[in-house]
This record gives structure tokens, sequence and C-alpha cells, in this order.
């Protein structure tokens, strides 16, 4: 299986990765930290399926740049994206987050529904990321097993 994490925060990046070593056999993933490396990723490879968060940098962060603007729907905007270059990979937002936008907007069930209707096809669920606590990799595992019939799973 093929996954492309699009995540800037460095330790969920490794949570995820060592959630995909320890559960997927065979399990290929790459990683992008930025919307643009995101979106520039999805044009040169195919995915099975993008672990995405919804809150991230424009740009990647370098030793010279600072990002740019944290857009807190990046996220939506990879899947408006997606859809407009007619990249269809199934997708999963894993976010840090429980509400979004300026005076918190959107919850992210309500952010979650949304996604479903306007990516339906592409776009399977939302998970909850806390580090503190091990429900997010149960959900996500359940996402999986439900979504995609050839994972191998270890035992």
């Amino acid at each position: 299986m093929k996954i492309l994490i699009i995540e800037d925060d460095e330790s969920k990046i490794k949570q995820l990765s060592k959630f995909l070593d320890e559960n997927i056999i065979n399990c290929d993933y790459q990683y992008k930290m930025s919307f643009q490396s995101g979106i520039r990723e999805l044009l040169k490879n195919n995915y099975d399926l993008i672990l995405l968060d919804m809150t991230m940098p424009m740009y990647d962060k370098s030793k010279y740049e600072h990002g740019g603007n944290t857009e807190a729907f990046a996220g939506e905007k990879i899947l408006n994206e997606m859809r407009r270059r007619k990249i269809k990979v199934k997708t999963i937002v894993v976010t840090m987050f429980e509400s979004f936008g300026e005076n918190s907007v959107f919850t992210l069930n309500e952010l979650t529904e949304k996604l479903k209707e306007k990516f339906a096809g592409t776009f399977i669920d939302s998970v909850y990321y806390n580090a503190s606590e091990n429900k997010w990799s149960q959900e996500l595992k359940k996402l999986l097993q439900d979504n995609f019939e050839n994972i191998d799973w270890h035992v």
C-alpha cells in the first residue's frame, strides 16, 4: 500500500509512521510538510491513500523560510486541487484541532460532514489526533479496515 502523509508536525509524523510500520505489511509511505509540497507530490506519484492534516503552512519550512501563513483549511484546499486536477485518492484527515477557522467557525464534526458531502468518493472521514491517547490509532485502523480490502495487517 502506498500512502502519502501531508502533515507539518514532526511528532505527529513520527506517530503516524510508527502506526503504519507496526500495523501494515508492505507499506510504502512518504511525507510532505506543506500545501505546496503535498500538491507537487500528488502530481508526480500515485498513492492509494492520503493521511491529510487540515491546518498547515502553505510552503515548507526551512532554515531560511518560515513556511508562509498557516492556513486553517489547507487540507480542504488540497482536496479542492485534487478534484480540479482529477486526482482520485482516498483521503483521511488526521487533525489535532477540534475546531477550525477564526473564532472556531466549524467543529471537527461539522467540517467532516461538509467534506463528506463536498468530496464524496474521495474523502473517507476525519480522525481526531491526541498524542496522549491511543484512541486515534484505533479509529484510523478501523477506517482502513472498512475502506481497504487489500491491506496486509501485522498480527
